[in-house]
């Protein structure tokens, strides 16, 4: 089967390819192939089969269009990742969360608009930075491989006209940089590719006699004036031709209005034109939408119909008005703009009245229904004659509430306006013909690109921030606001405009803290202290989401509190599972779930990774949701119906987490981790056992296999305890059986006397017959043979022949790692290999990767960087699949450590740069810092930068300042190289040198006292290496230090960095000792048998000779 990298995207500026996660294009075979990929990638909506259909075949269609569509699409599937193309009930679209960014067409109209947007506000680097971003992604000539056709030249036609509009915002801008050759250059070509656009003529000459190049501009002017006489027997405008005069003088050029305008497809105007009516302008700015501005009025000019949709307090009304106000400014095709307010309706029939009085038309109602009736045709007679006098865009604001009215008055007049305009908004769509909806995002709490925001710091502020800022100061000009703290408390309330305005204007009487302490209960803090000026809808945090509340019927009403206890969104199915059975069953359910959608309290997101619906609400209205539940009395029936569902999604879910089918596993398990987390904590705190074994065994396995320890060490004693006197049922014993082994495992590193109770539970329950579970069978038999070596290693060569893949292959893994710790690296590779090969025929990927994984860090122990750098490679494909960051983590010091061992030295520095790096995520954790240090220090080392590695050694060993650190095995190797690395230097005898030698020597001592049988014996033998080198440089402890030196080869000692490779250290021994010594040093150390080795090597720190080496 052939597999394909993930795609980022489809490009088609150029050849039509998909972009892989490399950033690698890769060409689409077939020409239908890539027409359909032009087809849905220039969409900014799903495409319907139909419009598909008349793209691809023209006027000679299939005789089965629809067969022959699927067919193709079925087709181009196999050439393009999962999810890459999707059939919704619209139409297809290409599989992205967000339409517009699913082409490079798409991004490059995005970047456009955030160009204008930039320009507007007079951030003109930033304009031309966008533009020049947007033209990079040209690749090729558009359309060129897509034969001919209505699509190829629709498409030419298209990308040329976004090539013209970004280009002409590159040069504008450039002039108003006084960058004038990047202009002129920019501007000859928009000349040339326009031969009769006097504009274009007119600022390519401007700017060539700004530029100095006075001849060049004449010369423009000729030519063009040549052209024009010859194609159409005209002359140029008199603007023109007072340009060229002015140029032909001595005196300096001037720049023409012309030249200066901003790149906008309609012109910047000084002042409204034309009639405008109801457009309110705030007194306040309108921050973190200056981009949705420029994206709705494109939109604008592709569709008569657009519809800002979103929830309430999203500020649709303020956009709407911002949009009206620079359409009325800067569009002169429109010299009408009129604003109709529909929220102060109350009945349907009111819209019409509403719209005229927009358009200054008044009407009276009369005596009867006859006259009414009449009076309502000739209202309608009038609307359209009213509009029909001239372009115009009509704004309906707030049409949620008399939907289908507003509806049919949309529908009615684009039908009978040729030149009408429509922009509405809503929390729920018009659904009609040609409606284009724009959903209207949050804002955010991180800096988003919004250009055009002052802020008095070196840092951007996220929209979200600053609106709550610039809010609070006007309420309190010296309120101290600091931004983390903001930046939390705007996320906790969703990045919702209006909460952020009615939390910002609590700070009058309030600090930032004392808000975010009582942000938990949201509706009684922002119940008041709103802008007094503002409808009462919108006053009160409460009174936005019961606008939307009275909307819905009884059943939809429901159904949005039952699903408001799932803590991160829910699919039909979680929907249908806690929702009261209907007459109507399932459809029902969906019926209200759209209903939801409908009114924008549900908004829906592909999950492309598991082929999904979603459906998500704002916290704001899940906990409007939960407060309802609560008032009803109905909280406590429907957790039981959710935990019934999380049990129910557990056991489905636990078999596809295994074999070929894992990764999809993952993925459904990943979508409802954090609802299945919020179950867990309920059923702890319920006693529902059976929910807490079955959704325990699922997320411990989940978390194991990513390396997510810290999340199932946090929950394993309450589960442990939770179930400890349940009598657990036959169908929950494999589950049962899971969390007891897991719980064994995390207990024998604490508590051993809880070791062993868990245990003799975890024997009672296989022993009952009910757990079918190979592997928790095999672990069972494991932990009855805990506490001797000999024992488990029997145990291990048994279930290495068990007939169970699954089986065998956990006991060639465990065995390796047994060996590995035994010192015994042959037998752990041989091991390890065979376990890979075993779970490369399961198609397990977890597996795969873990062996791969296990392959290169016993390469590097075992100083082989190029075989570790291998399957360091393999390792790292499986672990991106499956998730696994944590362990991603780990790979990367070991591949990097590696690299630098083979001369890549490079990406290394690289790699530990971003370790030692205090803004990088790796930062907060000591042991990656401590890594980083130690790859820097050995890579100076090896370039003779002898200060600098010893330095930065230095660095890796002073990170860990806490005693507990300081006995992880990173530590001791980390302080081991630094010691080697000192006495390799010549610096064996100073202070700090004799204090780590120490530090090692007890360490090392506790630790075998400690855990004798399970002392990690190539990591000893590691820590050995510093202090050999250290004893070899003294006379008193010289034949210890030799003897320690054999005793680390004995052991297989780790050799993962160049100062503790084993070779340079035999080099040192012979500066110190005769053949004879270094021999017998040999033959005593290997005839022990390998547990006596790490005694032997603690009785050698243990000594006498160690009392006053300081000293000496």
């Amino acid at each position: 089967m052939v597999t394909h990298p993930k795609s980022t995207g489809i490009a088609i500026l150029g050849p039509v390819s998909v972009i892989t996660h490399d950033d690698i294009r890769r060409p689409l075979v077939g020409e239908l192939s890539r027409r359909l990929l032009v087809a849905l990638g220039t969409s900014k909506t799903p495409v319907s089969a139909t419009n598909l259909s008349d793209d691809l075949w023209d006027e000679n269609p299939p005789a089965n269009p629809k067969a022959a569509l699927q067919t193709l699409v079925s087709r181009v599937r196999s050439q393009l990742p999962d999810n890459a193309i999707q059939l919704t009930t619209a139409g297809y679209r290409l599989g992205s969360d967000r339409q517009h960014d699913s082409s490079d067409l798409s991004i490059a109209q995005d970047e456009l608009a955030q160009s204008r947007a930039s320009a507007h506000e007079g951030n003109w680097d930033q304009s031309v930075s966008q533009a020049e971003r947007a033209l990079s992604r040209w690749y090729g000539e558009p359309a060129a491989d897509l034969g001919d056709g209505q699509l190829a030249e629709r498409f030419r036609r298209q990308a040329g006209d976004l090539w013209e509009a970004l280009a002409l915002a590159k040069a504008t801008g450039c002039v108003r940089l006084g960058r004038f050759d990047e202009a002129v250059a920019v501007l000859t070509e928009l000349s040339r590719r326009n031969p009769l656009n006097e504009q274009y003529h007119i600022a390519l000459a401007a700017a060539q006699a700004k530029a100095g190049h006075r001849t060049d501009a004449l010369l423009t002017f000729a030519e063009f004036r040549e052209t024009l006489a010859h194609q159409l027997g005209a002359s140029p405008t008199s603007e023109f031709v007072q340009l060229n005069a002015e140029l032909m003088r001595d005196d300096a050029p001037p720049t023409p209005a012309t030249a200066m305008a901003v790149a906008d497809p309609i012109p910047a105007q000084t002042a409204a034109r034309g009639i405008t009516r109801g457009i309110r302008y705030s007194a306040e700015p309108l921050i973190g939408r200056s981009l949705d501005v420029e994206r709705v009025l494109v939109s604008l000019t592709e569709h008569r119909l657009t519809t800002i949709l979103g929830p309430g307090g999203l500020g649709k009304t303020s956009l709407a008005h911002a949009v009206a106000h620079e359409a009325a400014t800067r569009v002169p095709a429109i010299p009408a703009v009129s604003v109709a307010e529909l929220a102060g309706i109350s009945s349907p029939e009111d819209v019409g009245l509403m719209l005229a009085t927009a358009l200054g038309i008044h009407e009276t109602s009369t005596a009867s229904r006859r006259a009414d009736a009449i009076a309502r045709l000739d209202l309608r007679s009038r609307i359209v004659a009213a509009l029909s006098e001239r372009p115009t865009l009509l704004v309906i604001d707030n049409c949620e509430h008399v939907i289908d009215s507003a509806a049919a008055w949309a529908n009615d007049l684009l039908g009978a306006v040729s030149d009408l305009t429509l922009l509405t908004t809503s929390r729920s769509p018009l659904a009609i013909p040609g409606e284009a909806v724009y959903e209207l995002a949050t804002l955010s709490t991180v800096p988003t690109g919004e250009p055009g925001t002052a802020v008095p710091s070196t840092t951007r502020l996220g929209p979200a921030v600053e609106l709550f800022r610039e809010r609070a100061r006007a309420v309190r000009p010296g309120a101290a606001l600091p931004i983390d703290v903001v930046s939390r408390l705007c996320d906790r309330l969703d990045g919702l405009p209006l909460a952020i305005e009615l939390a910002a204007a609590r700070v009058r009487s309030l600090s930032v803290d004392d808000i975010e302490q009582r942000i938990g209960d949201r509706f009684a803090l922002l119940g008041a202290g709103g802008n007094r000026s503002a409808p009462l809808r919108h006053r009160t945090l409460q009174a936005v989401i019961e606008w939307s509340w009275n909307l819905l019927g009884d059943n939809e009403r429901d159904l949005l509190t039952r699903v408001s206890l799932f803590a991160d969104g829910f699919t039909l199915e979680a929907a249908e599972a806690v929702a009261i059975a209907t007459p109507g069953g399932q459809g029902d359910i969906a019926a209200e779930v759209d209903a939801l959608v409908q009114q924008s309290l549900v908004r829906v997101v592909e999950e492309p990774s598991t082929g999904t619906v979603r459906y998500r609400m704002l916290e704001t209205i899940r906990e409007f949701g939960a407060r309802a539940l609560a008032s009803a009395g109905q909280t406590g029936s429907v957790q039981q119906r959710m935990l019934d569902w999380a049990r129910d999604y557990a056991t489905a879910t636990a078999p596809l987490t295994e074999g070929a089918q894992q990764l999809r596993g993952f993925r459904l398990v990943e979508a409802e981790q954090e609802n299945l987390v919020a179950a867990l904590r309920s059923s702890l705190e319920l006693g529902r056992q059976d929910t807490t074994l079955e959704v325990f065994s699922l997320l411990s396995l989940f978390w194991a296999r990513r390396g997510a320890y810290s999340e199932m060490g946090s929950f394993i004693g309450e589960v442990e305890a939770a179930v400890r006197d349940y009598n657990v049922p036959p169908q929950h014993a494999n589950a049962a059986g899971v969390v007891l082994g897991m719980a064994v495992v995390a207990s024998s590193f604490t508590d051993l006397r809880s070791t062993v109770r868990i245990r003799k539970r975890l024997l009672l329950l296989t022993a009952s017959g009910h757990v079918t579970d190979h592997r928790v069978l095999a672990m069972t038999r494991l932990a009855r043979a805990m506490g001797s070596s000999s024992r488990i290693d029997a145990t291990l060569a048994e279930l290495r022949l068990a007939p169970e893949r699954s089986v065998a292959g956990l006991a060639l893994m465990l065995s390796g790692q047994n060996a590995e710790n035994g010192g015994d690296l042959t037998a752990a590779i041989a091991y390890t290999s065979e376990a890979y090969q075993l779970a490369v025929a399961e198609q397990d990927r977890w597996s795969q990767s873990s062996a791969a994984l296990a392959l290169a860090q016993f390469n590097s122990q075992t100083a082989h960087p190029a075989e570790a750098v291998r399957w360091g490679e393999i390792a790292r494909a499986g672990l991106i699949d499956i998730g696994a960051n944590d362990d991603l983590r780990q790979l990367e010091w070991l591949i990097a450590i590696n690299e630098a061992a083979i001369g890549n030295t490079d990406r290394a520095a690289t790699i530990y740069a971003a370790f030692v790096d205090q803004d990088s995520p790796q930062a907060p954790n000591t042991e990656f810092q401590s890594i980083g240090w130690t790859g820097l220090a050995e890579i100076a080392l090896a370039e003779g930068r002898t200060d600098d590695g010893l330095s930065q050694y230095a660095r890796a060993v002073g990170v860990f300042d806490r005693p507990s650190e300081r006995a992880s095995p990173w530590s001791l190797l980390a302080t081991s190289g630094c010691v080697a690395a000192h006495v390799y230097a010549g610096k064996a005898y100073e202070p700090a040198t004799s204090v780590l030698v120490d530090r090692l020597r007890f360490r090392l001592i506790a630790s075998y006292r400690r855990r004798a049988l399970y002392t990690d014996k190539p990591v000893a033998g590691a820590v050995s290496i510093g202090i050999a080198a250290y004893a070899l440089t003294r006379p008193d402890l010289r034949m210890i230090g030799l003897e320690l030196t054999a005793l680390a080869e004995a052991v297989n000692s780790r050799q993962d960095q160049p100062t503790l490779n084993r070779s340079r250290l035999w080099e040192l021994a012979a500066q110190h000792s005769t053949l004879d010594e270094r021999e017998s040093a040999r033959r005593l150390a290997s005839a022990l048998p390998m547990d006596d080795r790490v005694t032997r090597i603690s009785d050698l720190l243990i000594g006498s000779a160690w009392k006053n080496h300081r000293t000496k």
